[in-house]
């Protein structure tokens, strides 16, 4: 195959989530309480949930306009060190990321959650 295509694909299909290397963005949930996201090197997402005052680790990917991040849920002692998975969906646009969707992982496979597409749930750029 022609390396000019590889190169053309590869820009294309694949944008690079470097644009979100080491920056953070913020959900104000309310006056007291503002959720976190944190990109790092490598894909690798930290994201702090302030309403159950937790820090969830997990990695991130991009398509198109759209952000994927994967979180491993292990936040919950009386479920006895069961780990849950979830994806969260958002439109990247404008310096915002907004909640369009999730998905948990059930017996090995993606199941969609039920939940209403929210623009005004959205997170800003800060840093």
């Amino acid at each position: 195959m022609n390396p000019l295509l590889i190169f053309l694909f590869v820009i294309i299909v694949m944008p690079d989530a470097n644009h979100l290397t080491n920056t953070i963005w913020t959900y104000q949930v309310s006056k007291t309480c503002i959720d976190t996201l944190k990109f790092g090197t490598n894909q690798k997402v930290i994201e702090y949930n302030c309403e159950v005052n937790y820090t969830f680790r997990g990695s991130y990917k991009i398509f198109k306009d759209t952000l994927f991040v994967i979180v491993r849920d292990n936040s919950h002692s009386e479920d006895h060190g069961k780990v849950t998975y979830y994806t969260d969906k958002y439109l990247t646009k404008n310096n915002t990321l907004c909640f369009v969707g999730n998905r948990k992982l059930v017996n090995r496979k993606w199941k969609d959650e039920k939940a209403k597409t929210d623009l005004s749930f959205s997170y800003h750029k800060v840093q």
